[in-house]
């Protein structure tokens, strides 16, 4: 495991920030008032790289754009959160292929929660809001909604066996 710290003052109010950019409808406040918070530090660049809650890790952070990746246990938090943007629905026939990390096509999305545009993170959940993934949009909400072929979603974190 990386070497943690608590975060300062200045930290908390940067991830705040960042995570209320990025999902605006989740209300972060416990989260960040947790005494268990823990942040980790590139060598480098001196910046947050992960954010963990005691010792499982919860973001990751992307050095391109400055955004936090939630892993499978990061989105678990943001659902209980009340996250109700950037969720995309699976039918039912590709939830075993998601729960495994397969790709998500456009054909098997329901229904999506919230404005999604390319490349960004979104929680992948069946048609009850159980969590199966996380991945990044290939392409915004309205057209997997529209298209019957490519892919719409590459998972990154899914619940391993």
């Amino acid at each position: 495991m990386a070497r943690t710290q608590t975060p300062t003052p200045s930290d908390i109010n940067r991830i705040a920030h960042v995570l209320k950019f990025q999902f605006p409808s989740a209300d972060f406040k416990s989260l960040l008032a947790h005494d268990d918070l823990r942040v980790s530090y590139s060598k480098k660049t001196k910046r947050i790289n992960h954010i963990f809650l005691g010792d499982t890790m919860l973001f990751s952070l992307r050095a391109t754009d400055g955004r936090f990746i939630p892993t499978i246990h990061g989105a678990k938090h943001l659902l209980d959160m009340g996250l109700s943007d950037n969720i995309i629905k699976v039918a039912d026939e590709a939830v075993d292929f998601v729960k495994r990390g397969k790709s998500l096509y456009n054909r098997h999305v329901l229904e999506i929660l919230g404005e999604i545009s390319p490349n960004s993170e979104v929680v992948l959940v069946d048609s009850s809001m159980n969590l199966l993934a996380v991945g990044t949009a290939m392409h915004p909400g309205y057209a997997m909604l529209e298209l019957n072929h490519g892919v719409a979603v590459k998972p990154k974190h899914y619940f391993k066996d």
